[in-house]
C-alpha cells in the first residue's frame, strides 16, 4: 500500500499557475537501495507535484513505498562542486535536520517528502533522494552504506512565454522579386515553434526555410504567399499563439496611358487628361514638362487623382504631359503626350450700309469695326520616347 506522502497540510496552492513560469518534470523516478540481502531490494518513488509550478508557488518532491523501517533519508541538490546538503530525517529517534541556508526555503516532513517554498530559477537543477539502512551495527551500516545508491529527479527550468508577436523585414514585398523573414518574437529558450498560413500547417516546399530552431521562417522569391501568418510557440508549461500578421505580396504596376477630350463651355476650351490603368490600390500623379503639376484654378484633379482638367486651355498649356502610377513596391509613368495650343485669327469685315429716306440718300458707315475672333485650336501628338 502507497503510504500518504504528507503527513500535514503543506501550506499555500500547489497548482496555482503566476507568471513567470518554472518547470518542475513530472518524471517518476525510483530510487534503488542495496540492502545486505543479496535477494531483497527496495523500490521508492519520487515525484514533482505539481508537475509544472509557477515561480512564487511551492512545489512537493513527494515520496511514495516508503518502507517502515529505515535508517536515514537524506535530500541533496547537486551543484558544481559536488552536492549540496538539505535536509535529512531518522525514524528513530524521530528527528528532522534542515541546512541553515533552507530553512526558510524548504520543510521536510516525517514522510520524508520535501515542500520547496517560493519556488524560484535558482531552484532549477537535478536533485538527488539517499535512503540507508541503519537498523545494522556501526561495522556492518559501514559495508552497506558504501552501496548505496540514489537516482535524481531531475527539475528543468526554463522561460515564461510571453505575448508573441511576429516582425518581418519586408511587410509588402514585390512578387517573384523579393524574399521575406518572419521572425517569432520574443526569443525565449526551451521553446517549440510552430508556424501556421490562414489556419493551416506549412507545406513543405523548397522556398521555404526554416532556421533558428524554427523561430524564422524565410520565404524565397515571394509569389502566392499572401495571407495570415501566426507562430505557436510552447514548452511545458503551455502554449501561446500569435495574433495574425498579414503578409501582402504585391504585384508591381503596369505602364499606364493617358486619353485625351476636350469640351467648349461658353466659348471656353477645356482639356480632360485622363489616366488608364488596370492595377488597384495605386496612387496617381501628374507630371508637366517633367516636373509634378501644381493645381491652380486652372489645373484640377478629380477624386482620386484620375483626371487632370485644364480649365480655358492657354498658350503656355502646351507641352509634354505625364501620369505616373505606383503602390508599395514600384512605379511606372506613361509615356508623354504632346498637347500643342494653336491659336487662330479670323477677322469679319462690313464696309458700310445705305438707306433711303424721302428720295434722300444716305450712306453712313456703320460697319467700319473690324471685329477680331481669336480661335484656340487643340493639337495632339504621342511624344515617344527614344
Amino acid at each position: 500500500m502507497r503510504s500518504n506522502p504528507i503527513s500535514s497540510t503543506p501550506p499555500g496552492p500547489l497548482h496555482q499557475l503566476l507568471t513567470p513560469d518554472i518547470f518542475l518534470s513530472s518524471l517518476l523516478v525510483s530510487l534503488l537501495t542495496y540492502w545486505n540481502s543479496p535477494i531483497t531490494a527496495l523500490f521508492v518513488t519520487v515525484e514533482a507535484i505539481p508537475p509544472i509550478v509557477a515561480v512564487g508557488n511551492s512545489v512537493l518532491l513527494a515520496v511514495h513505498d516508503m518502507p517502515l523501517d529505515y535508517g536515514l533519508f537524506s535530500w541533496y541538490k547537486e551543484v558544481n562542486s559536488g552536492k549540496q546538503f538539505i535536509a535529512s530525517c531518522t525514524p528513530r529517534p524521530n528527528s528532522i535536520a534542515l541546512e541553515a541556508e533552507f530553512r526558510d526555503k524548504v520543510e521536510m516532513y516525517r514522510n520524508v517528502s520535501l515542500l520547496i517554498r517560493n519556488v524560484s530559477k535558482d531552484e532549477g537543477g537535478r536533485y538527488r533522494a539517499k535512503l540507508t539502512d541503519l537498523k545494522l551495527d556501526n561495522q556492518a551500516f559501514a559495508r552497506i552504506s558504501s552501496n548505496t545508491q540514489g537516482n535524481h529527479l531531475s527539475v528543468v527550468s526554463t522561460t515564461p512565454l510571453p505575448k508573441t508577436n511576429i516582425t518581418t523585414n519586408n511587410s509588402n514585398p514585390m512578387e517573384g522579386e523579393d524574399s521575406v523573414a518572419l521572425m517569432c518574437e520574443p526569443e525565449t529558450q526551451n521553446t517549440a515553434y510552430l508556424w501556421r498560413i490562414n489556419d493551416q500547417s506549412l507545406s513543405e516546399e523548397s522556398r521555404l526555410k526554416l532556421l533558428e530552431d524554427n523561430r524564422t521562417l524565410i520565404l524565397l522569391s515571394v509569389s502566392k504567399d499572401s495571407g495570415n501568418y501566426q507562430c505557436e510557440v510552447s514548452n511545458p508549461l503551455g502554449s501561446k499563439i500569435s495574433d495574425p500578421f498579414q503578409l501582402d505580396v504585391i504585384d508591381p504596376v503596369t505602364p499606364p496611358s493617358i486619353q485625351v477630350t476636350n469640351t467648349t463651355v461658353k466659348d471656353m476650351i477645356s482639356v480632360f487628361l485622363t489616366c488608364l490603368s488596370k492595377d488597384t490600390g495605386i496612387s496617381i500623379h501628374w507630371f508637366f514638362k517633367g516636373q509634378r503639376v501644381e493645381i491652380t484654378d486652372r489645373m484640377k484633379l478629380s477624386q482620386n487623382n484620375s483626371t487632370l482638367q485644364i480649365v480655358s486651355v492657354r498658350i503656355e498649356d502646351s507641352g509634354d504631359y505625364q501620369c505616373e502610377v505606383s503602390n508599395q513596391v514600384s512605379s511606372k509613368r506613361s509615356d508623354p503626350i504632346q498637347l500643342d495650343i494653336i491659336v487662330s485669327l479670323s477677322t469679319e469685315c462690313r464696309i458700310g450700309q445705305s438707306y433711303r429716306e424721302k428720295n434722300i440718300v444716305q450712306e453712313t458707315n456703320t460697319a467700319s469695326l473690324f471685329p477680331i475672333t481669336l480661335v484656340f485650336v487643340v493639337s495632339l501628338r504621342l511624344a515617344r520616347a527614344t
